[in-house]
Order: C-alpha cells, then structure tokens, then sequence
C-alpha cells in the first residue's frame, strides 16, 4: 500500500479514538420547518461532537514525549469505546463470515483488534500541529440515526487530507464509529480486501495464524516525520 495513503488514513484513525457520549434527536428531513430546524441543529450538534474529539486526539495522542506503551493504552480505550471494532472486524472478513465458529470468531476478534492497536499506536509519535476542522454533516438514515461528518486535516505544509466519518447510534444512545473514509478510500474495505486472499487460500484459521504471528512480531513502522 501506498506510504502516503497510510500515513493519512492513520492520522484520520487515531482522531476518532477519544470519542465520547453525544445525545441527539431524531433526525428528520420532512417538510415541517420545525423538524427541518431540528435536523440542522442535530448535525451541528454531531459535527461539535466530532471537532471536540479531533482536538482532543491530536492532544492526548501525538508527541514524541509520550511512551509507546502509554500511547497505545490509551488508544486501546479510546478504540474501544470509539469503534464498533466488533462490526468492522465481522465486515472486513465479507462472505466468509458465515462459515465461522463462534469460537473462532471470538478469537478473531480479539486478535482484530490488538492489531488495530499495534499499528495505529505505533505511528502516533509521528505526528505534531496538526490542526482539524469538520466542516458538513449529512444523515445517510434517520431510521437508524446513521449519518456522514466531513472534516480535513490541514498539516504543516499546508495540504490537506479530506475525511469523512460514519458513524451511528447504539442502544445506549452513543454514536459509534464504523467507518473512516481517507481521500475517498474506506478503511473497512481496504481491510476487507486486505483479508480476502488471506480466507481464499487459508480460512479463519490462517487468518488467525498471521494475526498472532503479527502480535508477536509486528511489521517494521516507518519513521518519517509528517508535514
């Protein structure tokens, strides 16, 4: 893959790690003013909630001050709490999700998301003043309150990296992030692809083999400074 492109798609990833609680209304575009009114004010509502935890990734996440092991514990909490990791991993292994075990399932999932940790956490050092700003929103279902935030990240060179979050509401009323969209390339389905021919000529198995091969001794990151 493209150094450039992971070097962005990482910088959007680890922004979403510190997302929180945010409460909204039923989003609706119908042709009532007060409920066009309640829709304009819930996506300014998400797009604040967005902002505020970009701000606060780029704060608590970067610097060349902070450990390796302390950066990737709190990217680990803020993964989870952040990320429907247990969406996005079943998503990435497409149709041949059907076909696994709910042991090995479980195991996968684990497995999935140690190495989201591990390769995220791993470039966070790289990156200094970066400024982010969230500039749309857009409900993609109210039914099911999903919807799309638009935000760029501005580097210190002055280019600028396009990304769109996805994200719905759980049970509790919390939005979760299930996809993160760099310069119009999803990450889901970079990581789908990715597994593919992992399960074409290997099954779960293989796949669970190469994660915990990759638990043990991770791929080498790159040390290029961003801007």
């Amino acid at each position: 893959m493209n150094k450039g492109f992971i070097s962005k798609f990482l910088i959007a990833a680890f922004l979403a790690f510190s997302i929180n609680e945010i409460h909204a209304q039923d989003q609706s575009q119908g042709d009532d003013p007060s409920q066009v009114d309640l829709a304009e004010k819930d996506g300014k509502e998400a797009e604040a909630f967005i902002q505020k935890l970009g701000d606060q990734g780029i704060e608590t996440l970067t610097g060349k001050n902070l450990s390796q092991t302390e950066r990737r514990a709190r990217f680990e909490k803020m993964f989870v709490k952040a990320f429907d990791y247990k969406r996005i991993g079943k998503f990435v292994l497409g149709r041949f999700r059907r076909d696994i075990k709910p042991n090995d399932m479980a195991t996968y999932l684990d497995l999935f998301r140690g190495m989201v940790v591990r390769v995220y956490a791993s470039r966070f050092g790289e990156y200094n003043d970066e400024k982010f700003n969230v500039y749309a929103s857009r409900i993609i279902d109210k039914k099911v309150d999903t919807a799309i935030v638009s935000s760029k990240i501005i580097r210190k060179n002055d280019s600028k990296v396009a990304i769109e979050w996805h994200i719905y509401k759980d049970k509790s009323n919390q939005y979760k992030i299930f996809d993160v969209v760099v310069e119009g390339v999803s990450m889901a389905l970079t990581q789908r692809s990715e597994f593919a021919s992992i399960l074409q000529n290997s099954g779960i198995d293989g796949l669970i083999k190469q994660l915990k091969e990759r638990k043990i001794n991770p791929p080498p990151v790159a040390t290029k400074k961003a801007g």
